[in-house]
């Protein structure tokens, strides 16, 4: 994939194949090329990315939320673009939906995508960064992380139930 720019064209997906295809003294490889700003070109470049580079979930979600901001896209067409399905870009979308400290440490690789839906359960944002907390000094899996997710919303619960009445 290429993209216009001024005298010539700039290679946006499918940099190995044009190295490999060069390395092996091809003169002519088959590309689509696009106009300097098509609103495609970053999707397609991301695209590739994330199947090139092992991007994490935290950083998929980053990515996600930029491009419907700045493309003003629907889910349903951001799965178009990226060839993703509905399933996968919502659940990244959730993240940044979610609490900014619990995909802070997800992005950074500190816990896992799991670990970090069951934190953004959580009802209380009090117990959320507690158990991130410890689930990032100490390890934690997410099967730990949703017994202390269901603990701690039952508290919850129960201690709003006893509140009195404003």
């Amino acid at each position: 994939i290429l993209k216009e720019v001024e005298g010539g064209y700039e290679v946006v997906a499918g940099h190995r194949r044009w190295l490999a295809a060069r390395q092996i003294g091809l003169v002519t490889v088959p590309a689509r090329v696009y106009p300097a700003g098509h609103p495609h070109l970053e999707a397609i470049q991301l695209h590739e990315n994330t199947k090139r580079e092992e991007l994490n979930p935290g950083e998929e979600a980053v990515y996600f939320a930029r491009l419907l901001e700045k493309h003003q896209w629907t889910e349903e067409e951001m799965c178009a673009e990226l060839q993703e399905s509905a399933d996968y870009i919502a659940e990244r979308l959730k993240l940044v939906r979610g609490d900014a400290a619990v995909l802070a440490a997800l992005a950074a690789g500190k816990i896992v995508l799991g670990v970090a839906q069951e934190l953004n359960k959580m009802k209380l944002e009090v117990d959320r960064s507690y158990y991130l907390g410890y689930a990032v000094e100490h390890g934690a899996g997410t099967r730990l992380v949703r017994e202390w997710r269901n603990q701690a919303n039952l508290t919850a619960d129960a201690a709003a139930a006893n509140a009195p009445a404003p």
